[in-house]
């Protein structure tokens, strides 16, 4: 049986403390870190040069942006361009932190660093980014010659037009659809009823213009950003009060064919489709088209005044009610929104059975 002696004992405890010492000496130069941002952008401010390297562990509250990602990733030992650093960062807790646009950028393309952008719920971007491809295909095909032209130039207007949107036209025409979603937003969110019933009196007409697809991007970006849109119901409003026209035109016409006509265009307009409400019988009626307009206002001026949301993108009609669910209170919005829609439709109804006459078509 082995015995121990006291000096034994006494070397195994100096050796067991030498040793805590020396791994206690390691840690000290290693940090664990809680950071809260006020605002995003700032993590850099908030850790020195001297400290940002030797933090291990880091746990971030608050909104964090393209500077603050940038930073986090010299941390954990890369740079944007795949470059090594000293950071020693393994573990990052962002449970109680928000990813949001901004700051600089934190991604490159063949060296040079560009803002990375969400483009999926954008038009606009790819709008342009299809004009300048156009331009530069175009540009190639008058330089480049021969049997290698069908490879060159499919091949460099790719290559290209996806440098140049990426660092360029992306993020400018991005940002412009940004601030065209944005005022639109301050007009309804501002301008109350006045918007509304501004905004659906015109609508069916920009519709019969075709300048209505010029909002498609401004939809878009509205739901992109902030998650609905204040538009939509108005222009709902717009539609079927030309679906109410028709209606009362079929109540009080006397044409077989006119009146076969407007029945099946007003259902369509109530389901979403407008353009055989429009072209097939209230702009050949005149007035009727007028009618509708009015009832378009009038149920464009509630749905401003109580600022009904769209939660999605889509032909806003009775059909489509599940793009008005959403919020606090998704029924009740919904359940609103119909009713401008049935008073736009109702008003247009009883304007064009009182006041239009079948001879005024003649």
């Amino acid at each position: 049986m082995r015995t121990f002696t006291f000096k034994s004992l006494f070397l195994t405890v100096i050796f067991m403390l030498l040793g805590s010492t020396a791994i206690q000496a390691a840690d000290d130069g290693l940090i664990t870190r809680q950071i809260k941002l006020d605002e995003a952008g700032t993590l850099p401010d908030k850790i020195s040069e001297s400290q940002k390297n030797l933090i291990t562990n880091l746990k971030i509250v608050g909104k964090i942006n393209g500077t603050d990602l940038k930073f986090i990733r010299e941390m954990a030992g890369c740079d944007v361009n795949g470059k090594e650093t000293d950071g020693k960062l393994s573990i990052l807790d962002l449970s109680d932190a928000k990813i949001v646009e901004g700051g600089t950028a934190y991604y490159s393309f063949l060296g040079i660093p560009f803002r990375v952008v969400n483009y999926s719920s954008s038009v606009l971007p790819i709008v342009f980014a299809i004009i300048v491809a156009s331009f530069i295909e175009k540009g190639l095909n008058k330089v480049v010659k021969g049997p290698l032209k069908i490879i060159v130039v499919p091949a460099f207007t790719i290559l290209l037009g996806t440098m140049i949107t990426l660092w360029t036209v992306g993020p400018i025409t991005y940002k412009i659809g940004e601030l065209i979603a944005a005022g639109m937003n301050w007009l309804f969110s501002n301008g109350g009823w006045v918007a509304g019933l501004v905004y659906g009196g015109i609508y069916s007409g920009m519709v019969v213009l075709g300048i209505h697809h010029g909002m498609v991007p401004v939809l878009t970006q509205m739901i992109a950003t902030q998650g609905f849109n204040l538009v939509s119901p108005t222009s709902g409003s717009a539609n079927i009060g030309q679906a109410g026209a028709a209606f009362g035109v079929w109540l009080k016409s006397k044409d077989k064919k006119l009146k076969a006509n407007a029945a099946s265009a007003s259902i369509a307009a109530c389901v979403g489709i407008t353009e055989p409400v429009l072209y097939g019988v209230n702009v050949p009626q005149g007035k009727t088209f007028l009618f509708g307009s009015i009832g378009g206002a009038v149920g464009g001026a509630i749905a401003g005044f109580l600022k009904l949301k769209a939660y999605a993108i889509g032909g806003p009609s009775f059909l489509s009610f599940g793009m008005f669910m959403g919020g606090d209170n998704p029924f009740m919005n919904c359940a609103l929104v119909m009713v401008c829609f049935a008073v736009s439709f109702v008003v247009a109804a009883v304007l064009t059975y009182l006041f239009w006459k079948p001879a005024d078509a003649e």
